[in-house]
């Protein structure tokens, strides 16, 4: 059990040079599906883990990681974690079309908040370009970052890293 926890935190943990807390004036804007701006500090500090997933509909790997992060999302929502989607264009990693991620959404019976992006969208606070997809990130229930992962994800690989530092 400890080697896969390592293994875990291995494949989970790498550093950035600064972290995004809610409520700072560095904080993310991005756009919904209905083209509402939607600041990236209102899902931070609430209590909850929060799992930001940037993908794309025409990402493979993308795309088989999404009902493990809506079974995810489904059984934590109510408790202690949430997922939330950025959902950016491939593989130019530009600006997400609102209706290829509305459709991809529809037909896969996602119900977590996805949100409109693009490699530059978290320039700013982390000074960083996502480098690749998928990309998962996460935050603690205080708001701040402790790990990102570049690739595919699991249900258990999110649950077992939350159990750790929780």
């Amino acid at each position: 059990m400890k080697a896969a926890i390592d293994l875990i935190i291995a494949l989970l943990v790498f550093s950035f040079s600064s972290t995004l807390y809610a409520n700072n004036n560095r904080d993310v804007l991005l756009e919904d599906l209905n083209g509402q701006p939607q600041a990236l500090s209102q899902y931070l500090a609430t209590g909850k883990w929060l799992v930001l997933n940037i993908w794309a509909p025409q990402c493979l790997p993308c795309r088989k990681e999404m009902p493990e992060l809506q079974q995810f999302h489904e059984q934590h929502k109510n408790l202690d974690a949430i997922v939330v989607g950025m959902a950016v264009n491939f593989p130019d990693m530009g600006r997400a079309k609102a209706s290829d991620v509305q459709l991809f959404v529809k037909q896969n019976n996602i119900h977590f908040p996805i949100l409109l992006g693009d490699k530059y969208s978290l320039s700013l606070p982390y000074d960083s370009q996502i480098a690749g997809l998928p990309t998962t990130i996460l935050f603690n229930p205080q708001g701040e970052m402790l790990a990102a992962k570049l690739g595919r994800v699991s249900k258990k690989m999110i649950e077992g890293f939350i159990a750790q530092y929780d």
